[in-house]
């Protein structure tokens, strides 16, 4: 069972905290390491990172998402994330889709 809808029913807040340290590393890792899909252009993704952040922060569950960076090339690069469109729930699954097929 997934925390997410047992949040949205309760109205309990989720904190997205470091959710590119998923997967042991992997999500970030694959983020930099394959190409950006042709549709991160709807949502003004301009990198992996970026694409990855937006998906997770759309997240009707979550409320709050800790991004974390050590360097203020990556804050500047996840603050990015945070503008313009964001996915809604059918290209949310698009974007789940390409990043499970790429791992």
């Amino acid at each position: 069972m997934s925390v997410f809808p047992v949040a949205l029913e309760r109205k309990i807040a989720v904190i997205a905290n470091v959710p590119f340290r998923g997967r042991g590393g992997a999500n970030l890792v694959m983020s930099q390491n394959h190409p950006l899909p042709p549709f991160a252009a709807e949502f003004g993704a301009t990198d992996g990172a970026q694409l990855l952040l937006k998906d997770v922060v759309s997240h009707p569950a979550v409320t709050c998402t800790i991004a974390g960076s050590t360097k203020v090339e990556h804050l500047e690069d996840k603050q990015a994330a945070g503008r313009g469109p964001l996915p809604d729930a059918a290209a949310a699954g698009r974007i789940g889709q390409y990043w499970d097929a790429q791992a």
